[in-house]
């Protein structure tokens, strides 16, 4: 199996499985990813089917076999091309009331984006279909973890965390807690919640570093 290199959403390059025979054509391949992955959370697994991914993106099947040779391959793929769950623009920083409060709106902002149900919903099937879908969001809670990882680590270089704090417990904790609040959110007030998420996720980081012993947030912190 060969490997190219594909532009992500954002510019970045990224390592991809690239099948024999199979033409590399970005605008192509972003067009029907992008489109697969709404057909995906609209139905899931289930409902996933090359058709359904042609019709949407307005592409020819036989264009579709030409790159790919199952439904499995494209959401897989698909899953994999979309960058990394974080927003951040200015980590590290000050402190790490600061940092991880961004890290939290920067989670909140991808699953409020333009595929973030596709992956809230790969993240469940992946616990049905792991043979299918575990490398890929295997690859996500990696990316996740990563990007707090410069975050945790300049903080215990300033005293402000434990020396033997884990960065995928706190991550996995405010993950965790950020999916929980999506899902019991009605329907209704999602989408109002997604683009004003309010104290929430200020409090979401005292929780998870008040429950890590961080050192106590400084009185001058800008928010």
């Amino acid at each position: 199996m060969w490997k190219t290199r594909l532009v992500g959403q954002q510019g970045e390059a990224v390592d991809q499985p690239t099948r024999r025979g199979r033409p590399f054509d970005p605008d192509l391949d972003a067009r029907v990813y992008e489109h697969a992955l709404q057909v995906y959370a609209r139905s899931g697994w289930g409902g996933f089917s090359i058709d359904a991914v042609a019709a949407e993106a307005k592409v020819g099947k036989a264009a579709i076999y030409r790159r790919w040779s199952s439904k499995a391959d494209i959401l897989v793929d698909a899953l994999m091309w979309l960058p990394a769950q974080t927003g951040a623009s200015r980590l590290p920083s000050r402190n790490i009331w600061e940092d991880f409060e961004l890290l939290v709106r920067s989670l909140i902002r991808t699953f409020g984006g333009p595929h973030g149900f596709a992956i809230l919903r790969a993240q469940v099937e992946a616990l049905v279909f792991r043979d299918l879908l575990g490398t890929a969001m295997d690859r996500r809670r990696r990316q996740w973890i990563d990007a707090g990882r410069d975050v945790i680590f300049a903080a215990i270089k300033r005293g402000e965390l434990p020396e033997k704090t884990s960065t995928s417990l706190l991550m996995d904790a405010a993950h965790g807690i950020v999916i929980s609040r999506i899902i019991s959110t009605p329907q209704d007030r999602l989408r109002a919640w997604f683009d004003d998420p309010g104290t929430f996720p200020r409090q979401v980081t005292q929780l998870v570093l008040t429950g890590a012993h961080a050192r106590p947030e400084p009185d001058d912190s800008s928010r």
